[in-house]
Formats: structure tokens, C-alpha cells, sequence
């Protein structure tokens, strides 16, 4: 399995507006992080934290980046050395080529569940079960998927494009079936719909979770498994701009749904970047389902399931 460096790619770049005055300095930003904003800005300006005060705006997508503090160290320097206030922004160019992307990965597996179950002659779920007899937990939430989506296993490439995974990231427990279309003549990959089963133990805010997952599916999971890759020449990125760098298009989206297999005694966990790793292994297996091709390079472009569609291999 081979993935590509992955942008952030959030709509809203790098910026921040600072006023550095004697004695106090404010700044206004859109971060995820304002403690370490101020952090950063009081290390930069030599002054006690306590001087530093910061106004956390409303954010234009951050996905993690805004974790960061670049821009503010690059807002306080400017007012400090000129004497008035600046606002700071990055261009399009500039996010991309600054980015702190997902890195690449490059995995070597021996043998595949997306295989194993055929070469038993089972199908995937009932393969799952047995592995999963002393995690309840999980086995929970797989089932729960395959009754929302209404999906009854068959061994092997059946044609009907339906494909499972699994995921345990921050004491999470997430089960996804995605249902796709591959389109034979141009090798262009539909993901259609995505049924998602999560137990995080107790859910305080079911409809801000449930946008948590649909959100990890969409933007991060479907996005980055069909089209998303930081192209490199030479140290320099060379799609950076949304045109080339073709983050997944409304008209693309899938529908989504989600249900909470929830347990109110045990405590809350993570919610968000759970969601996202299943999306990548349930589309690879829902295609294999389709049409027989196991793509495992990704993004999974057309030209790639072409060629293996061409060679009848994995892509």
C-alpha cells in the first residue's frame, strides 16, 4: 500500500494580525492552539506571556494546521521592527508550499483480510468475526454497519461494489461500508455512499460528533483516497492551487450516514481523525467488490484503475 503527501488544503490561509505595543501585545488569528500562539509570540518578542493577548477567530477550515504557529511568529515580527500594526496573510501558493503535509507511507503486508477471508471461503464479515471474538467492542460496530447499509457479504468480487474496514485510533471503535461505482470505459471511481458505525464511549454532543465523522469521511477520507496528492519537483510543490491540487468537488461528495453504538458508563474518547483511516480500506475493498481490481497505490485515479484494469491486478 503506497499513499502520496497529503495538504492540509484548507480553504482559509496562514494569517494573523498583530499590534505590538510597549507593555502588551495583541494578536488575532484564526488557530486551534491560542495558548501556544501566545506562547510563541511572548518567546519571539522577549516578554512575559502574561503581555500577550490573543483573540482566537473564526477559523476557514484548519484540519490540524492551525495547530501550528508560523504565521503569528511571522505577525509579531513585523509591528516590532516597523512600529504600527500588521496584518499577515500567506497566499494560496504559499499554504501549499509551507504546508506540514500528511507524510507519504509505504506499507508491505505479507497477506491482506481486503484476501484472507476469499482464500478461506468466507465472506468479509464473518471472516472479521471470528478474529474479533474477544473484541465485542468492534465486532459491535461492524455489524451495525452492515445492517445500515443493508448489505448481505458474498465471498469474493460479487459485483456490487460494497466494501468494509475497520479502525481503533484515540479508544475508538469505527466500522464504515462504502458502496461505489467504477465506471469500466474511463476508470473513474464513484464513492456513492458511506454507512459508519462509531462507539466512543458516551457521546456528550451527538450532532457535533456525527458532523465529526461525516466531516472525516468527506473532506479527509473520500478526498484524499480519490484525488488528493502534493505533487514535488525539485523541493518545490507544483499543484499549489486548489485547480491543480483537485481537493474532492461537491457534485463528488458521498451521502453519509452515521450511528453511534454508544455505551453511557464508559468515558468519552477521541472523535474526528478516527473516521478517516477506514474510508481508504473500505473503497479499495468496495471496488475489488465491483470489478474485481484491488487498488492499493493511492489516490485511486482513473489512469491507475485503468491500467489495472487493463492487467486484471492490483493497481
Amino acid at each position: 500500500m503506497r499513499a502520496p503527501y497529503v495538504a492540509h488544503a484548507q480553504i482559509e490561509p496562514m494569517s494573523a494580525l498583530a499590534d505590538v505595543q510597549r507593555g502588551k501585545t495583541e494578536i488575532g488569528t484564526s488557530t486551534q492552539n491560542p495558548f501556544a500562539a501566545q506562547d510563541a509570540a511572548a518567546r519571539v518578542l522577549n516578554v512575559p506571556r502574561e503581555q500577550v493577548i490573543v483573540y482566537p477567530m473564526m477559523s476557514g477550515g484548519a484540519f490540524g494546521r492551525k495547530n501550528l504557529t508560523d504565521a503569528v511568529v511571522e505577525a509579531v515580527r513585523l509591528p516590532k521592527a516597523i512600529g504600527r500594526p500588521v496584518r499577515f496573510n500567506w497566499t494560496r501558493p504559499e499554504k501549499f508550499q509551507f504546508d506540514q503535509p500528511r507524510p507519504a507511507m509505504l506499507v508491505e503486508l505479507s497477506a491482506g483480510i481486503d484476501e484472507l477471508a476469499e482464500l478461506a471461503k468466507m465472506d468479509p464479515v464473518s471472516f472479521r468475526d471470528r478474529l474479533l471474538a474477544k473484541n465485542p467492542r468492534m465486532a459491535a460496530v461492524m455489524h451495525r454497519a452492515v445492517e445500515m447499509a443493508g448489505w448481505k457479504p458474498g465471498v469474493g468480487s460479487t459485483g456490487r461494489g460494497f466494501g468494509i474496514a475497520l479502525n481503533f485510533t484515540d479508544g475508538t471503535y469505527v466500522a464504515e461500508v462504502a458502496q461505489v461505482e467504477v465506471h469500466k470505459a474511463t476508470g473513474q471511481v464513484m464513492v456513492k455512499h458511506v454507512d459508519a458505525a462509531v462507539d466512543c464511549g458516551l457521546v456528550v454532543n451527538p450532532g457535533a460528533a456525527a458532523c465529526q465523522v461525516e466531516g472525516a469521511i468527506v473532506m479527509q477520507g473520500t478526498s484524499s483516497t480519490l484525488n488528493e496528492q502534493v505533487l514535488f519537483d525539485r523541493g518545490r510543490v507544483t499543484n499549489a492551487s486548489f485547480a491543480q491540487y483537485n481537493p474532492l468537488h461537491f457534485l463528488e461528495a458521498p451521502s453519509v450516514n452515521v450511528a453511534f453504538v454508544e455505551n453511557k458508563r464508559l468515558p468519552m474518547q477521541g472523535m474526528g481523525e478516527p473516521a478517516v483511516a477506514p474510508v481508504s480500506g473500505a473503497v479499495s475493498n468496495a471496488i475489488y467488490d465491483a470489478v474485481g481490481i484491488r487498488p492499493r497505490d493511492l489516490p485511486f485515479l482513473p489512469g491507475k484503475i485503468m491500467a489495472a484494469l487493463a492487467g486484471n491486478g492490483a493497481s
